[in-house]
């Protein structure tokens, strides 16, 4: 037990700073043991200490010294200040009766109170970064810094079959960073040997050892403390071994017990870890913090019918005992104890070939071997998809997954083997049997149904419906359902009848109540359809409560419009999360071909009055469709008006200045509105984006520019400018290192206006005049809602080629390597970038992928530059990449099949819709903005 030592109670304020914690010191000491320090540089840099006895000498005399020289000399106060002698000595001064002028000694004061005050902060500040922890609190629960490890050899023997403990020893090597007198290691739960403790250092392993004073453990932190008789030498490595004894507890932390039933029925049982957070320290002593890491290597005994796993290989396997072995792991990479594992266990195991460079295979219990096929298949395609992706091949040479029938966590990311725990059917059923029992007691599920009924129907089939509600003369709701496809497949060969048990909540005009979202009744799987009587034929009726059933809706068209017409009446009467749901249902039933675009189109007319954010993002997701199909057509100026006169009043109440103090949903309504209003080349919105940006410009090193309308505000500025912007753009690009700001800027880069900057496959003379567009379709690029760059008229002139898409596959251009694919995606939705992205793409497509060395990422770079592909000339050029490339596409010829599919489905829906949308804004007032 350690004990403080008691101050004077006059000098006890200065124990709070105790020893200056300089140093690893033992509060116990001698007082005559203390070391000193020079300065405080020198105590920073060299880890050295200075004692308390020096700290309480140095404070008391700088307070005591505050008083001295006042009876120095027979001072007259009144005299004149530039009559002031000297003294050379503090000794001279008292000898002589010399004198000391008040401007002087008032300094002396002032300076030797704040020395001391400085003094103070400086240990109290040392003392928290440096010194052990039991000298700071009682209560502190981290290690002392004085001690890193390096590494750790394991042995563990689990006696699964026996008495259920652990024999283990560790070895951990050890290197001191500040010199101390103690080792401190966490243990939980184990038993210590502490006469087969030794210490050595790593340059005398033959020699006797460091001689251990005294043992002890403080319970409450987990530590085992080894005082010792002679200090431990900085930077300085040693040796630190011990056996001792834990246990395999039933708690499912650091090693524990599982067990399963075979189907013979017979009991098995297995032992695994579960170290995360901090129960490493239950199966071997050791420096249980994350960022103490070091490495592995683990030898586990086991009985010969068992096999053991753990992070690394196994190298060999050793006889032990009769009946018994020992496995023997590779070290592994340096990393915290919380990842470590270990798993002895009688599984069985699959090992895929998918991957030529790391073995990876699944184990789990013999009769459930068959069911690990998927993970098989998927996990290695999945390592490989992200090794590609991310450009970092995976540092281990093998990969195991394991399902443990126990498992405190779904699943543990140990390095080199992650366990998972174990699910099955019975597990499932059994959650939908206590569901059951539990709606049957609380009466919110009727008695002939069951939640296993219900959610077979949800969990076995793909998709959703989408429920049909008419209303007869007689005030009866016939509902039924079908399933919802957003693009329904003519040559599909899915015969499959998908029908589901559906939760029916509603209200009424009469008496309107969003918030009972119990089901009042259930649509069978039968295909049958449920009758509702007694609803009113005067009023609107909402079926669907605050969207709690994952299902869409569809109405009459009398229905739609009297809804309609109550959200521009008084839109506080249907609730929140219900307008947002009548947005998005009547949008997507629209895109579906089950509705008209004129009901979605007048539902989101009440906007204008709409002040929350729900229903704003809801609305801009589904237009952001509409604003692709329409950039490049002669009725893309009504639908930008349509959009201006909807957003123009939220853009007002949020304005376009930036309020940190705001809240975070005024600050999301500020984003949307600020970024749709500038990309539809809304003035106010405009002018403030490009002021914000030149005064940047005129002051480089401070900006004003929130982090939230950076984004928008870049995008703008750079549109709108010229060569002289992108380039201020690039030198910020090139200065930075922080990697976010720099995405930013390389996003608003891509924004230009200027095609010799987008890319140097450039088909316009300098002087040409482009009158490819009508005038309502220039408009800035913002990148999520980009339009076409070159006003008519626009003179291209002759500038430098910075030729972004080439810098973006170009190694030593300036453009990172991980930001090539960001960079091309960015110039693709720019709607003039689109064309370069694409013509730039079919000409250098071998050349792209093998500088990104992904055929993968490739094919992201094919979706993003044809999702708006939407008239026949696109697809065909499509088609003609597709077979022009077969050979160099090989896998991912399918992902160019699906851009050609989605192009044909763009294709559908502008030959049905487009004409029906700008038949409606013409009718409606949208030809001029108002």
């Amino acid at each position: 037990m350690l004990h403080r030592r008691r101050l004077p109670m006059h000098l006890e304020k200065f124990d709070e700073f105790e020893g200056l914690p300089l140093a690893n010191q033992v509060m116990d000491m001698d007082d005559k043991n203390y070391g000193t320090s020079s300065s405080w540089s020198s105590a920073r840099s060299s880890k050295s200490f200075v004692s308390k006895r020096t700290l309480i000498f140095l404070s008391v005399f700088l307070v005591v010294s505050s008083f001295e020289g006042l009876p120095l000399a027979n001072q007259v106060m009144d005299m004149d200040d530039k009559n002031y002698g000297t003294s050379s000595s503090w000794s001279s001064a008292r000898s002589s009766k010399s004198f000391v002028s008040k401007r002087t000694l008032i300094f002396l004061s002032v300076f030797l109170v704040v020395s001391s005050v400085c003094i103070a902060l400086l240990v109290y500040y040392g003392q928290q970064e440096n010194q052990d922890p039991w000298f700071v609190t009682d209560t502190y629960i981290r290690l002392p810094r004085s001690i890193h490890p390096i590494s750790y050899e394991l042995w563990l023997q689990p006696l699964i079959y026996g008495n259920l403990s652990i024999i283990g020893a560790v070895k951990i090597v050890m290197n001191v960073t500040i010199p101390t007198s103690n080792v401190t290691l966490h243990i939980n739960d184990i038993i210590t040997k502490n006469e087969t403790v030794t210490i050595h250092a790593v340059d005398d392993l033959s020699g006797q050892g460091i001689k251990i004073k005294e043992q002890i453990y403080q319970y409450d932190k987990n530590f085992y403390i080894a005082k010792l008789e002679t200090e431990l030498q900085a930077d300085r490595q040693y040796v630190f071994y011990m056996e001792y004894e834990g246990y395999l507890n039933d708690q499912l932390r650091g090693l524990y017990m599982s067990s399963y039933l075979r189907e013979n029925g017979t009991l098995m049982w297995m032992a695994a870890t579960q170290f995360q957070p901090t129960d490493a320290r239950r199966a071997f002593p050791c420096f249980d913090e994350p960022a103490l890491k070091a490495t592995f290597q683990v030898h586990v005994a086991r009985q010969t019918n068992m096999n053991a796993i753990s992070n690394m290989p196994k190298i060999n396997t050793t006889a032990f005992k009769e009946g018994w072995v020992w496995d023997h792991f590779n070290t592994s990479l340096p990393m915290s104890t919380y990842l470590l594992s270990i798993a002895v266990s009688d599984f069985d195991s699959v090992e895929s070939n998918y991957n030529d460079h790391v073995t990876f295979r699944i184990w789990a219990r013999h009769d459930a071997i068959s069911q690990t096929w998927y993970a098989n298949k998927i996990g290695p395609e999945i390592l490989t998809y992200y090794e590609e992706y991310f450009s970092v091949p995976y540092p281990l040479p093998k990969q195991d997954m394991i399902a443990i029938p126990d498992l405190r966590e779904h699943a543990m990311e140990n390095w080199g083997l992650i366990t998972y725990s174990r699910y099955g059917n019975a597990q499932q059923d059994d959650l939908w049997t206590a569901l059951t029992d539990q709606g049957y007691a609380d009466g919110t599920l009727r008695e002939d149904l069951s939640v296993k009924t219900i959610m077979d129907t949800w969990t076995l089939q793909m998709g959703y419906p989408v429920v049909n509600v008419e209303l007869t003369e007689d005030g009866e709701a016939v509902i039924s359902q079908k399933r919802f496809l957003l693009v329904e497949n003519p040559d599909s060969l899915d015969t499959h009848d998908y029908k589901w048990w559906v939760p029916i909540t509603y209200t009424t005009q009469e008496s309107p109540d969003f918030t009972q979202t119990i089901p009042f009744y259930w649509l069978s799987d039968n295909g049958e359809s449920l009758v509702i009587k007694n609803i009113s034929t005067t009023g609107w009726h909402f079926f669907n409560l605050q969207q709690t059933g994952y299902y869409r809706v569809n109405y009459g068209v009398d229905n739609w419009e009297r809804l309609i017409h109550q959200l521009k009446e008084d839109l506080s009467v249907i609730n929140l999360v219900s307008r947002a749901q009548l947005i998005d249902d009547a949008m997507d039933l629209a895109r579906a071909g089950e509705l008209n675009y004129s009901i979605p189109l007048n539902v989101n007319s009440y906007l204008s009055e709409e002040k929350e954010f729900v229903p704003w993002s809801a609305a801009l997701n589904n237009l952001a469709y509409l604003e692709k199909m329409f950039t490049r057509t002669g009725g893309y100026a009504y639908l930008r008006n349509y959009l201006l006169k909807l957003l123009i009043p939220l853009y007002n109440d949020v304005g376009f200045e930036d309020n940190p103090n705001n809240s975070h949903d005024v600050q999301k309504k500020r984003v949307i509105a600020v970024t749709w209003a500038c990309a539809l080349e809304y003035e106010d919105c405009v002018s403030n984006a490009t002021a914000l940006y030149a005064n940047w410009m005129a002051n480089p090193t401070s900006t004003n520019i929130s982090e939230n309308l950076k984004p928008v505000v870049y995008c703008t500025a750079i549109a709108r400018g010229s060569e002289q912007e992108w380039n201020f753009a690039w030198s910020q690009y090139s200065s930075s290192n922080v990697a976010h700001e720099r995405k930013v800027l390389l996003k608003g880069m891509a924004c230009s206006r200027e095609i010799w900057i987008l890319s140097s496959h450039y088909h316009h003379a300098p002087n040409t005049v482009i009158t490819t567009m009508p005038p309502t379709q220039s408009l800035p690029p913002c990148p999520q809602h980009s339009h076409y760059h070159h006003a008519p008229n626009t003179v291209i002139t002759t500038m430098p080629p910075h030729r972004l898409l080439e810098m973006a596959f170009t190694e030593g251009s300036g453009i990172r390597y991980q930001d090539a694919s960001f960079t091309f995606n960015a110039v693709a939705t720019n709607d003039v970038g689109r064309d370069l992205a694409w013509d730039y793409l079919r000409k250098n497509v071998q050349e792209i992928a093998n500088y990104l060395k992904s055929k993968k990422k490739l094919k992201r770079l094919i979706r993003t530059v044809t999702l708006k592909f939407n008239d026949p000339l696109q697809r065909e050029e499509l088609q003609n990449f597709e077979e022009q490339y077969v050979k160099e596409l090989d896998s991912f010829s399918f992902d160019a099949k699906e851009s050609i599919e989605l192009t044909s489905d763009n294709i559908a829906w502008m030959d049905t819709n487009y004409d029906t949308i700008v038949k409606w804004l013409r009718e409606n007032g949208y030809e001029t903005m108002s």
